[in-house]
């Protein structure tokens, strides 16, 4: 008895792994196993491959051809169903870009002199520009403007160098620099401010500078009060002047030699008669 009673059950559920063993996972199954679905045949089933993945049974209606209705008998036969997974975007890829250094300019370039109402005409109004560093700077693509009024820049041309200490004219810079104030920047290539000055009520023929060392507060300058400048725009100024004494030393010198070859000549007729 207990024997039938087994059987009867084991009858009665076998349907239930037999069904659970035939669940079709939407996403995973083959083509056989598609068409194993009610209303879905092998046109459709293939459809439903190319159209993955499915997020849902109810998603199967995007498929062409699967209308409310199959969709319906789907789900009323429980074969069909969908993991549930997470859809992970991958993070566009930016193509790297060339990493640009800018150049790094010298420091130390300053200015050391200004004359901003000279006596005569403005077009002799002139600054000059020192070199603090001990080696020649390039000046090339280098810019100064003054700060107030109708502003110019001027843009050092190519090959511009200076060594020691340039002098730079309102001829060839076309700066205006005004009497009552005005002041002046120098920029690097990279629009960096290496040095600035400026000035109030300047006073005629007078020179403004720094009164001895480079850092120093720009201020009037007494010593420089007779200083010509001829030096145009990105001439350099030589840093070892020839001294006038050193030529004068070597005229000397010459002369001297002069005489003494002379003296030599001399004795030496007057030993070649004899007594």
């Amino acid at each position: 008895m207990k024997k039938f009673l087994f059987l009867i059950i084991a009858f009665l559920i076998f349907p239930y792994f037999v069904l659970a063993s035939d669940k079709v996972e939407i996403n995973t199954a083959s083509l056989e196993q598609l068409d194993t679905l009610i209303g879905i045949g092998p046109t459709y089933a293939q459809r439903i491959t190319d159209a993955r993945p499915f997020s849902s049974v109810d998603d199967l209606i995007r498929v062409k051809g699967i209308g409310e209705k199959t969709l319906q008998k789907i789900k009323d036969q429980g074969l069909a169903y969908a993991e549930t997974q997470a859809i992970i975007l991958a993070e566009p890829i930016v193509p790297p870009q060339d990493i640009v250094i800018p150049t790094v300019y010298p420091m130390g370039i300053v200015f050391s002199k200004v004359l901003p109402s000279p006596d005569g005409p403005d077009t002799k109004e002139w600054f000059e520009l020192y070199n603090t560093n001990s080696e020649s700077v390039d000046l090339s693509g280098w810019k100064v403007y003054d700060r107030q009024g109708k502003t110019t820049t001027y843009v050092f041309p190519v090959g511009s160098v200076i060594k020691k200490s340039l002098t730079f004219k309102r001829a060839d810079t076309k700066i205006t620099l005004n009497n009552d104030s005005d002041g002046l920047v120098l920029e690097d290539p990279n629009g960096s401010i290496v040095d600035e000055m400026s000035y109030s009520d300047a006073k005629q023929g007078q020179i403004y500078g720094r009164d001895s060392k480079p850092e120093v507060v720009m201020g009037q300058t007494k010593e420089y009060n007779n200083l010509e400048k001829t030096l145009l725009a990105g001439e350099l100024e030589s840093e070892n002047p020839f001294p006038f004494i050193l030529i004068l030393s070597i005229l000397t010198s010459i002369i001297l030699l002069v005489i003494f070859i002379k003296y030599v000549r001399t004795q030496s007729l007057q030993n070649n008669k004899g007594p």
